[in-house]
């Protein structure tokens, strides 16, 4: 037996064995690494039109009218706080949930801001990146100051008459 186990036929089997289950692995995990590419793509595919907010008709369905909602950011007022998220109604009154994370930049003005300072009915811009749910993962939130707007941005230049 011992004479049998250390022959050359026998290593040369074994290694060409253990490099078949070598194969094999590597075949499977590539396997699993396009299923899970397919499944991301499938399901991205299927929620295009609600993760870009274009109309049910297709994307040159709505050329005129409302237009369409850039995916990487709303504009509107907040109209539920959620723990982390903000549910925002759009200005063209379509929801969209934000992601709000430690790392999202929250501005009023000039200033930064914590969620907590974020009130329902505040006025927002959010820029972010899409999620396949639809949602938008807030890299930059910017508040509207409602108590002080700025004014038109020639408001205080000295008037020039060209009549003269």
């Amino acid at each position: 037996m011992d004479e049998l186990l250390h022959s050359k036929k026998i290593k040369l089997l074994l290694a060409v064995l253990g490099s078949l289950v070598v194969m094999l692995l590597v075949f499977q995990l590539g396997v699993f690494v396009g299923v899970r590419k397919a499944t991301f793509a499938y399901g991205w595919g299927d929620n295009y039109r609600r993760n870009f907010g274009m109309p049910a008709r297709g994307p040159l369905g709505e050329l005129e009218g409302l237009g369409f909602i850039g995916g990487h950011g709303v504009a509107g007022e907040v109209i539920k706080i959620d723990g982390q998220d903000l549910v925002i109604k759009g200005i063209d009154n379509t929801e969209k949930i934000i992601q709000i994370s430690n790392s999202t930049t929250i501005r009023r003005g000039r200033e930064n801001i914590s969620l907590a300072d974020v009130k329902v009915d505040d006025g927002l811009v959010v820029i972010g990146q899409p999620n396949n749910d639809g949602s938008i993962f807030a890299k930059l939130v910017r508040i509207f100051d409602t108590d002080n707007p700025p004014g038109p941005p020639m408001q205080n230049q000295p008037q020039i008459n060209f009549n003269q």
